[in-house]
């Protein structure tokens, strides 16, 4: 590291989001392409059980996993080819470099390390309280499931892992 401080703050108005579910059929090459998520979006879910019944870990404010611009926010609509195939962004990606250290915003326990075939290595932290960050697409993970991590402790390095177009954080 150069000594400086790199991270960065910014506010999230939290909302719950409602969105129409439509039919959407898949060709045969992208019903395989994304046939891991709904396997492996279910073991993240998984991961986040009884949280809200924990005492919050987490201390002051939440700094950024990553120092880099949004690339895509939570909420936008995702077409995966040109009939508009596609659905709504469940997550923030932040457009960051190809291995740049990804970092804990804040204590907590891991709940899940690994890597998945659509989401690349993936890292869920869970906070305390019922709240859980999730990072995906990293072509490093440095932690394992049950490990307690501090703020700032390395969670791993950003890819393009999995299900992606280039490389950035999930």
């Amino acid at each position: 590291q150069d000594g400086e401080d790199h991270s960065q703050k910014i506010w999230l108005r939290v909302a719950r989001v409602s969105r129409k579910k439509s039919l959407v059929r898949l060709t045969p090459s992208a019903r395989k392409k994304f046939a891991p998520l709904k396997k492996e979006s279910r073991l993240v879910r998984l991961s986040w059980r009884g949280g809200q019944d924990r005492p919050p870990l987490w201390q002051g404010l939440f700094d950024t996993p990553v120092s880099a611009p949004v690339s895509s926010p939570f909420g936008r609509y995702r077409a995966y080819d040109r009939k508009g195939t596609g659905w709504f962004h469940k997550g923030l990606d932040l457009a960051a470099d190809l291995g740049q250290a990804v970092r804990a915003p804040n204590e907590g326990v891991v709940r899940l390390a690994r890597r998945l075939k659509a989401y690349g290595g993936a890292v869920v932290l869970d906070h305390g309280h019922g709240l859980y960050t999730c990072y995906f697409h990293m072509s490093r993970v440095a932690v394992k499931a049950g490990q307690k991590v501090g703020k700032g402790r390395l969670l791993g390095t950003v890819g393009s892992e999995g299900i992606s177009t280039g490389p950035h954080l999930h």
